[in-house]
């Protein structure tokens, strides 16, 4: 497409014609998955859910005026907006991960180096599934199956029946926060 076609885009989409949205969103579908899985190695489904939401924030932004024309290809565009928010689902994943490995797996803490320390490193796991037992429904099951009998996404995925990951993870992001939230009105980082 050239700049003139794909600045007609524009303005047929600021006009509410969506003809040209949807022949786009056709057109870049397949090489856009593939793309995804060449460059991160991303599943299908997340990759059109990550395609979905690029082709929605371009939209978005032709509508309200941030976006009124292309100084590159719309291909480009796109795959700018996706690689941003891949980071930015990563991110966020990795990010459960750490915290994850940050409450289960401290058991090389040197307690002698607080005598008010009131945990032993051998009662961590107690007093983390003390605190995920506190959390109402779903987070005490989420929890309970991820990090205290660590089950895997997909059992997760069918225990909880969640239509995909991403609904699996963002859930299991809340839950961690909150447990962050309960463990860190009772004890200090230096505690851990």
């Amino acid at each position: 497409m050239s700049n003139n076609s794909t600045n007609e885009i524009i303005q047929q989409i600021r006009s509410g014609d969506t003809t040209a949205l949807e022949q786009l969103y056709s057109h870049l579908n397949e090489p856009f998955v593939i793309w995804m899985y060449q460059k991160y190695q991303c599943k299908e489904a997340d990759a059109l859910d990550i395609y979905q939401e690029s082709i929605l924030v371009m939209y978005r932004n032709i509508l309200s005026g941030q976006l009124t024309k292309f100084n590159s290809s719309i291909k480009t565009y796109l795959y700018a907006i996706a690689k941003n928010i891949w980071f930015v689902k990563q991110k966020k994943i990795n990010h459960g991960k750490n915290y994850q490995n940050t409450l289960i797996n401290k058991s090389e803490v040197d307690i002698s180096q607080n005598p008010q320390h009131q945990l032993e490193s051998n009662n961590l796991h107690a007093v983390v599934k003390q605190y995920i037992n506190s959390l109402e429904e779903p987070c005490k099951s989420l929890l309970t199956l991820s990090l205290v009998y660590e089950k895997n996404t997909d059992e997760m995925l069918r225990h909880f029946n969640y239509k995909n990951k991403h609904v699996l993870y963002t859930q299991k992001n809340r839950c961690l926060k909150k447990l962050q939230a309960l463990i860190n009105q009772q004890f200090s980082r230096e505690d851990f």
